[in-house]
């Protein structure tokens, strides 16, 4: 059994990858069936780009977000950044699973809309990243 924590990515840019760092704080931390679980607004979810587009500021890392909030988490980028220190994604979902407790009804209406014509595969407020080495730690059998 492994140990488990939970990382809060907080203020990362992905233009200096020393931002990124705690992912090897992470690669380190963890036992061999550790797992480490990352969380961050979702912006691919479909109301976040439909607001984007609207008012062509990014949700939660506008002025209105937590300051602390500085680039979005996109998986595929967050992925290479993984693999680059020997972490790999076992499973992406979004909290709430469905639906959302940051828009309001206009919001939530026009995104319902837009389903009906573009895919929204991660539609939740937040994206969740469950994390595991992806290859083995020396010195452990």
């Amino acid at each position: 059994m492994g140990n488990r924590f939970y990382v809060a990515r907080r203020g990362c840019t992905s233009t200096r990858p020393r931002d990124w760092a705690y992912l090897s704080v992470v690669a380190r931390a963890l036992t061999e069936n550790g797992r480490a679980f990352v969380t961050s607004p979702n912006v691919q979810a479909l109301r976040y780009r439909i607001k984007y587009l609207l008012r062509g500021k990014m949700p939660s890392f506008d002025e209105k977000g937590e300051p602390t909030h500085v680039t979005p988490l996109f998986v595929d980028q967050f992925r290479k950044l993984c693999a680059g220190e020997g972490l790999g994604i076992v499973r992406v979902w979004t909290y709430p699973e469905k639906g959302t407790v940051m828009f309001g009804r206009p919001m939530r209406a026009l995104s319902a809309l837009a389903r009906l014509a573009v895919r929204d595969p991660l539609p939740g407020d937040s994206i969740c990243v469950e994390l595991e080495h992806s290859r083995p730690i020396e010195g452990v059998r």
